[in-house]
């Protein structure tokens, strides 16, 4: 997870969390998770049209960190032991429709400790972005995929990522190739 601090006014990222201000105000659960899913499904046709991607049909599962983590823990059990991250997608490799899970209530809480609504968008566009890619071409590992994500990240968001958030990312690719080549 990063902090955002510089990003356009007038750009879609603003215009997502004036949105998300609102929705926090009235304390408006399923509004918060519907804004969610439509900026997942903004990801998806950015995604198509501006880097020519073959997306298969996705399901997104928003889910609470206790669920999530029964679902990574299973999945350790098959694949064996990873890199924790706030997304996962399963059956992109497997031969049923892919289905992204999100960590809802670890992107939020990020919100919540930071204060800043953009900071909770910022990373869940992140982890959108990265699954999607995924998705589009599964037999690639996470640094082959890495600069892809970042370059997507930084047009989608309308932002530019410092060198540390890139390194950080391309860092945490390299932990996750490592952990699949040791199974």
């Amino acid at each position: 997870m990063f902090e955002l601090d510089e990003y356009p006014q007038n750009g879609r990222l603003a215009k997502y969390e004036k949105e998300l201000k609102t929705l926090i105000q009235t304390k408006d659960d399923d509004e918060i998770k519907a804004l969610s899913k439509r900026i997942f499904t903004d990801c998806i046709n950015y995604l198509k049209t501006s880097f020519n991607l073959k997306i298969p049909d996705l399901h997104l599962g928003l889910l609470n960190h206790r669920r999530y983590t029964e679902i990574s823990d299973k999945i350790d059990l098959v694949l064996g032991k990873r890199p924790r991250t706030y997304a996962i997608i399963l059956g992109d490799n497997l031969g049923s429709p892919p289905e992204v899970y999100i960590d809802f209530e670890k992107h939020y809480s990020f919100y919540i400790s930071t204060g800043k609504p953009i900071n909770f968008l910022i990373n869940l566009i992140a982890s959108y972005t990265e699954e999607i890619i995924h998705s589009a071409d599964p037999s690639k590992l996470e640094t082959e995929i890495h600069q892809i994500v970042c370059n997507a990240l930084e047009g989608f968001a309308e932002i530019k990522l410092t060198e540390d958030v890139k390194e950080q990312r391309l860092s945490y690719a390299k932990r996750a190739d490592a952990a699949k080549k040791l199974k």
